[in-house]
């Protein structure tokens, strides 16, 4: 699945493959300015059960800025935890 969202500070899209509650691979897509490879957030969200305070831990942890500049780490586990709309 897709989460895109557009930032005052640039666009986020996460592409990721949920099985079994968990998160089994994501990539991270943007023009967004971070500091650090981007890949060091993905190693830390595999595996993750796929919940927004599971997915908020993992963001805890990190230095949030040095990967996403100046996204906040909220409304980036709100894109990435985000339901799909029913109609």
């Amino acid at each position: 699945m897709t989460r895109r969202q557009h930032f005052p500070a640039g666009t986020v899209e996460f592409d990721l493959n949920v099985d079994h509650g968990k998160i089994q691979a994501i990539q991270i897509h943007g023009d967004f300015f971070g500091q650090l490879p981007i890949e060091e957030v993905t190693a830390k969200l595999v595996g993750t059960t796929y919940t927004p305070a599971a997915v908020q831990a993992v963001f805890d942890a990190l230095d949030v800025p040095s990967y996403f500049g100046k996204i906040p780490a909220k409304d980036l586990v709100d894109l990435l935890t985000r339901q799909p709309q029913t109609k």
